[in-house]
């Protein structure tokens, strides 16, 4: 499935993590003795570590002259290789829980690994980026494509079936992913954005669904990724960016995404109807492709109302207090606007755009990072800012 390929050391140590900053090269080029990948989130379970044995610069691009169908589509979990002529070996190290088969897809067994061990269907394989969530996990390879595993990738039910990792975007020159509950984010070289679903049975093509160029409710953000056999699109910003300007960095919530352009210009994709729950966003009005309407640039103007704003004393008193309609009695305020409560979020075409923050306009960002119910930003000045849950 992935390609092991001989690497070359060089000195220096390099640590990352998903929260950090933009990454400065278009191609990756991981360098030092080890790389760490961490995911401190109160639902994950398991830690990876990916090391080089050896000190020294690790360049996990491939030659251009490898053809891609020399990668195969599954792991050989037996396979163990030198990659370096004085016996480097590139090992990813994990510990923690394998309930949902992510840190040893080949173990039938939930079991624990309290002390670091080398994953054996990852040895040798030289990764661009890695996510990890409860119940599924996404890395990148050294071509730039994905791979998703984990039970919550796969069906429940096929729990005999092999759950390596399997291949779902590929030839997108992916070089970094951000994982959500029912969703991955996959930045591109070329500074594209692109979404697909975290579970494998999402991914299929309804061979009987319209495609973008019959459906009138596609807006022009996305596109149809039929080539692979997997079902992604593209999200777009809301608005042309600069000449040369690309997105360069991007930060995954659990109901948002945080992206920052090559300008220091920082962009939010809500995705569910909670994503501005607690005033994650920055803002409260955006649109997205109206459904129901025959002309496919016509947009649907929606509004996301912070909890706080909605409905300020709901926290003050254990009653339910609640308008005969059923909705927050708090000055008239909808926490979603009318015209999205019958539309189903759990759609990856729910919201099709990016669009920039208003209050960050004409603010240098250089590093992003997003929790769960807040959003976060570091400008050029080393001053952070957040706005959200908890953020005062």
């Amino acid at each position: 499935m992935f390609r092991r390929q001989t690497t070359t050391l060089l000195n220096g140590p390099r640590w990352f993590s998903h929260s950090s900053g933009p990454r400065m090269s278009s191609n990756p080029v991981i360098r030092g003795a080890a790389v760490v990948t961490s995911i401190a989130a109160a639902a994950v379970t398991a830690t990876i570590t990916v090391q080089q044995t050896a000190v020294g610069p690790l360049h996990n691009d491939p030659s251009p002259s490898v053809p891609a169908s020399a990668v195969s589509s599954k792991i050989n979990p037996g396979e163990k290789r030198v990659v370096g002529g004085n016996g480097e070996e590139l090992r990813l190290l994990v510990w923690g829980s394998n309930r949902s088969h992510i840190i040893s897809p080949d173990s039938s067994d939930a079991m624990q690994i309290r002390t670091p061990a080398v994953a054996s269907f990852l040895q040798d394989v030289a990764l661009r980026d890695l996510a990890v969530h409860a119940t599924h996990a996404v890395c990148v390879d050294g071509r730039g494509d994905v791979y998703q595993w984990g039970d919550g990738f796969f069906d429940q039910k096929s729990a005999s079936d092999d759950r390596k990792p399997v291949l779902t975007l590929q030839g997108k020159n992916i070089t970094r992913v951000q994982v959500t509950e029912s969703r991955i984010f996959a930045l591109s070289a070329s500074g594209k954005v692109y979404v697909i679903s975290s579970e494998a049975a999402q991914q299929k093509p309804n061979l009987g669904a319209v495609t973008p160029s019959s459906a009138s409710w596609w807006g022009t953000g996305w596109f149809w990724g039929g080539e692979t056999g997997v079902q992604h699109f593209e999200i777009e910003p809301s608005q042309q960016l600069a000449w040369r300007e690309k997105i360069i960095s991007i930060a995954a919530g659990r109901d948002h995404l945080l992206a920052l352009t090559s300008s220091g210009r920082t962009f939010v994709h809500p995705f569910s109807k909670d994503a501005n729950a607690h005033g994650q966003l920055g803002f409260r009005k955006f649109d997205i492709s109206d459904p129901s309407c025959s002309t496919s640039a016509s947009r649907l103007h929606v509004e996301l109302t912070p909890r706080a704003v909605a409905d300020p004393y709901a926290k003050n008193t254990r009653d339910a207090r609640e308008s005969p309609s059923g909705s927050p009695a708090a000055a008239g305020l909808l926490p979603v606007s009318e015209n999205l409560m019958n539309l189903d979020d759990r759609n990856l075409k729910f919201s099709d755009r990016l669009f920039e923050v208003p209050a960050l306009r004409g603010v240098h960002v250089i590093q992003i990072a997003a929790g769960s119910r807040s959003s976060f930003v570091r400008t050029d000045t080393g001053s952070v800012l957040g706005w959200g849950a908890k953020t005062t």
